[in-house]
């Protein structure tokens, strides 16, 4: 038993070279998704200072089980196939990584996932002055398990979750961290003040890597390789 979740990190190089790694975290609910996502910003603006550093030779997540892995360029396209579950050969397109609805597509076709997630997104571009400059954003995804929904057992109807009637169906929108922070399940993000340590993270973050929330529909990408 666990309360499972996923860790989908998206990094960009400065080449338009793409590489994506999927993380099953046991336990990853609460406080969890966003100490991965504070390990990332520390490590890959710590690799950033230094002088021809990139971010991708640091596996910054490999504590976690990784259960798969991607690349995609301008060579191979980033497009990718509808392949259905049972083949073991889908691969999402990389435009899916940046939506509710694409992230959810992800989650039904590759993930054992029951509590949702993060996706945390790295761009590296070649710094001003010297090494690279790096930005970082991320999105916060609604798990089955955590959605409300209602069962007719024909007597009887039966109620979960209704205090996320609001947060709509895994697929139908990104979470804020209040609406996260709100969930039961993720009833630790509150205690110990590790929210009001994460606000303080996230300010100081946003000057160093750019650190940002996607916005509750995602965004649209086009990838090319920067100037």
């Amino acid at each position: 038993m666990a309360q499972r979740g996923n860790v989908i990190l998206v990094a960009r190089d400065m080449d338009g070279k793409v590489k994506v790694r999927i993380y099953e975290d046991r336990w990853g609910i609460g406080k969890q998704p966003f100490m991965s996502l504070m390990d990332m910003c520390i490590q890959v603006f710590a690799a950033s200072r230094q002088l021809n550093a990139t971010t991708f030779k640091l596996d910054h997540l490999e504590n976690l089980k990784r259960t798969n892995t991607f690349e995609y360029s301008k060579e191979t396209g980033y497009d990718g196939n509808d392949e259905p579950r049972s083949t073991g050969k889908f691969i999402p397109a990389l435009k899916d990584y940046y939506t509710p609805a694409g992230v959810q597509k992800i989650n039904d076709r590759l993930l054992f996932n029951s509590n949702g997630g993060i996706v945390i997104y790295v761009e590296e571009k070649r710094g001003l002055f010297y090494g690279t400059d790096v930005r970082v954003s991320y999105a916060l995804f609604l798990g089955y398990e955590d959605a409300y929904c209602e069962y007719d057992f024909g007597n009887t109807k039966e109620v979960f979750n209704k205090e996320n009637k609001s947060l709509g169906r895994p697929g139908d929108k990104f979470l804020t961290v209040e609406e996260y922070a709100k969930m039961k399940t993720n009833s630790l993000f509150n205690r110990s003040g590790f929210n009001k340590t994460f606000s303080e993270f996230e300010k100081s973050f946003k000057d160093f890597v750019g650190l940002k929330i996607l916005p509750p529909e995602g965004i649209k990408i086009r990838f090319r390789k920067n100037p």
